[in-house]
């Protein structure tokens, strides 16, 4: 998966189906999301390489940021949302004004 950024100030993600480096003239992907992808599929893109003003590739996620966050903040927020459904189940009842 790479991610570009044109010269037009668009952004298009896609996977490439030809080696790209600084000595290449053009630049050949599909756009994301399209199956399959192969050369000459009407999602097949060529692109000159001058169009192109940035490449960024996929390097994985925050799973592990994610799941940290989630442990500290789910588990308070989790007993909070037990305790308020138990709550509900006791009323509580006053004086009419």
């Amino acid at each position: 998966m790479v991610r570009l950024r044109l010269r037009d100030g668009s952004r298009e993600r896609g996977r490439l189906l030809t080696r790209f480096g600084p000595d290449s003239g053009t630049l050949s992907y599909c756009r994301w999301p399209a199956l399959p992808c192969t050369l000459g599929s009407e999602r097949h893109v060529m692109r000159p390489a001058s169009a192109v003003t940035r490449v960024e590739i996929h390097r994985g996620s925050h799973e592990k940021l994610g799941a940290a966050i989630g442990a500290v903040l789910g588990v308070p927020l989790g007993f909070a949302l037990c305790g308020a459904m138990i709550g509900l189940f006791f009323q509580r009842w006053g004086p009419a004004p």
